[in-house]
């Protein structure tokens, strides 16, 4: 594992833009240092071509982007990566070896691993708030990692056909991932917390559960567009109003979180096809209304016995 830090080099691009103005600096310089980070990152969130992030890049303030990404290395931010990581790496090991990058990203995404052929772990310095955030962040997206390099050596993922049933698996064995690395209870509280969403998220999903897990399961097979990124998954696509944001990751947590709940591991579970998962988990919910349907049955029997 190389740990890679782009924060002298932004530093560079924030006195080139001074000359040659954002947009040039950026893409000349920052983006073509990284592109083998960043072109991915294009197709699998942002799902656009370069030109069309540079309104984005425009509208950064390249200071305050370059103050946070310095707070990060102050506050020994690689250390935590790094501490976090071999953590991880015990509870969970990875099948393939992989890259850190630590860059300065467009404000959107805080950290991602994706399906690519060669694995790396990206986070946004730019988005950084304390080593507390590091916490639940880095297990989370080291727990993708483990997914993808083993669904793609197993054939049972592609790489441009993503559905949303597979990210929402995804996203919910990701924020679990943490809970169980740091030995926290699972249950509703706990899920938000390690979703980042936010009170308000948090408060939203908590009084429409049913209603979200309706409306994924109506679309859990569709592939996955910008459209359906930015209304269960994050804004990285483009900015929206109204529900928060990531309400996917709260109802793959809760799914998972039943397996994890009745004794499966989950590291098993990581490596395990999506198809598989759910199979498991209709599997356990028919036992459980089987259950209950039984205990019903025999205390109605002895009811009408006495």
């Amino acid at each position: 594992m190389d740990i890679v830090s782009g924060v002298d080099d932004f530093e560079h691009c924030v006195q080139l833009a001074k000359e040659q103005g954002k947009w040039r600096a950026w893409r000349e310089y920052y983006f073509e240092s990284y592109r083998h980070v960043f072109d991915p990152m294009l197709e699998y969130l942002y799902m656009c071509p370069l030109e069309d992030v540079k309104p984005i890049v425009e509208r950064m303030d390249f200071a305050q982007t370059l103050g946070n990404a310095r707070r990060f290395v102050r506050d020994r931010g690689a250390e935590w990566v790094e501490r976090l990581l071999d953590e991880s790496e015990r509870q969970c090991s990875v099948d393939s070896p992989y890259d850190v990058y630590l860059l300065v990203g467009l404000g959107r995404v805080d950290g991602t691993a994706l399906p690519v052929e060669t694995p790396f772990l990206y986070f946004g310095l730019e988005l950084y708030d304390s080593p507390s955030q590091l916490w639940f962040l880095v297990p989370h997206e080291y727990n993708h990692l483990v997914r993808l390099t083993s669904l793609l050596g197993q054939g049972a993922i592609e790489l441009d056909t993503i559905s949303v049933g597979e990210l929402v698996i995804l996203e919910g064995l990701g924020t679990l991932f943490p809970l169980v690395l740091h030995g926290r209870e699972i249950g509703p509280t706990s899920i938000v917390e390690a979703g980042m969403m936010g009170r308000d998220g948090a408060e939203y999903c908590l009084q429409h559960e049913e209603r979200l897990f309706h409306e994924i399961q109506e679309i859990w097979d569709v592939q996955l567009t910008p459209e359906l990124m930015r209304s269960y998954f994050s804004s990285v696509s483009g900015r929206r109003e109204g529900r928060p944001e990531k309400i996917a990751y709260y109802v793959g947590s809760r799914r998972v979180g039943d397996l994890l709940n009745g004794g499966h591991d989950i590291c098993q579970l990581t490596r395990m096809p999506t198809d598989d998962i759910v199979e498991l988990w209709r599997g356990e919910q028919a036992a459980k209304e089987e259950g209950v349907r039984s205990r019903h049955l025999g205390t109605s029997s002895r009811s009408f016995e006495a």
